[in-house]
């Protein structure tokens, strides 16, 4: 994901240096949240997780996805780092940043934090913001390392769509680009991941797996 577009915004800076510093570990990347998942297969290059249910704060916005980074990242920024929100009170950054694109458009989204619930969470005060319920899911995942700076990733979708037919699973939605760290960590650190929601064909058994954080 383009992330420099951005690096003269106060707010997008803060968000930008701290992920800059981010050193990925089972459950969480440095001193960031990540949602809570159990591994229930991993098979060659392709990882199949279950999720559990978790909130989003999302934004969607037309036009390529470089700019429409930008854009959804200085939305978004402003409402959990507390500028948009009519208490005042931060919500806090968490890993990773989603986009994936609907029809012409980019949709992008936080995770917010496993301490709120859909009533305890401060309200964002721009209409363009979302608040979703996300419920449980069972996620197909493909990680990559390096920079995502191309105009898009299809060719990791179809390969990672590829990966889940062959175990046995049935895409049931669009492919998402997931980020984790900022533009100062060094290209061979960075952790990608393309995430796509699935469906059990009846060939995969998961078991109870190992969870993480």
């Amino acid at each position: 994901m383009e992330w420099t577009r951005f690096a003269g915004l106060g707010v997008g800076v803060l968000a930008m240096v701290g992920l800059g510093t981010v050193l990925v570990r089972s459950g969480f990347a440095g001193r960031y949240e990540e949602p809570a998942y159990s591994v229930c297969l991993q098979q060659g290059e392709l990882e199949v997780r279950d999720y559990t249910p978790r909130l989003l704060a999302e934004v969607t916005l037309t036009g390529d996805r470089k700019t429409t980074a930008g854009d959804g990242f200085r939305i978004l920024a402003s409402y959990i780092f507390s500028r948009d929100t009519p208490s005042g009170e931060p919500i806090g950054m968490t890993v990773p940043v989603g986009q994936v694109k609907q029809d012409d458009a980019w949709r992008m989204w936080f995770v917010l934090p496993s301490r709120y619930t859909r009533e305890t969470l401060p309200p964002p005060s721009d209409d363009r913001i979302r608040i979703v319920e996300q419920p449980a899911e069972r996620i197909a995942v493909l990680r990559r390392r390096g920079r995502m700076d191309k105009a898009d990733f299809s060719g990791e979708a179809a390969r990672l769509e590829d990966a889940a037919r062959a175990a046995g699973l049935i895409p049931t939605g669009p492919a998402t680009l997931a980020v984790y760290n900022g533009p100062l960590t060094p290209g061979p650190f960075r952790r990608n991941e393309v995430l796509l929601p699935v469906e059990d064909a009846g060939d995969l058994r998961c078991g109870a797996g190992s969870t993480r954080r």
